[in-house]
């Protein structure tokens, strides 16, 4: 693994897997998505947009383009991630992630091991 991978890596994997204990709001869809986008961030050399189309972002992450819609659309909501959807199919839509570990979290509940949330 080059350096600057390592590095790149480092920054947004810790922080997400912390986000993934702490949100409810994640099914394994949205995680898939993510980690199929770090894939293609990686892929791109790190580059600050990730250029990706629909169908071809779906198949990557192996979920129906349907899914694959509303997923981005929440991990935007949710602040995993900046979706600047094209709207036009002959070009693609750019997804800026997030890296510094800003997650949209804050007021979400703490979920223990269990699964159980504690009123």
């Amino acid at each position: 693994m080059r350096p600057e991978t390592f590095y790149a890596l480092a920054k947004v994997l810790p922080n997400f897997f912390e986000a993934m204990d702490r949100d409810p709001r994640l099914s394994s869809t949205h995680v898939s998505l993510y980690f199929s986008l770090i894939r293609q961030w990686a892929s791109s050399e790190f580059s600050d947009c990730v250029r990706i189309y629909a169908r071809q972002g779906a198949l990557k992450a192996k979920i129906s383009t349907v899914s694959y819609t509303r997923c981005l659309k929440d991990l935007h909501a949710f602040g995993y991630l900046h979706y600047v959807p094209s709207y036009n199919s002959a070009i693609a839509s750019s997804i800026y992630l997030c890296f510094e570990g800003n997650f949209r979290t804050s007021g979400l509940k703490e979920i223990p091991a269990d699964g159980l949330t504690l009123d």
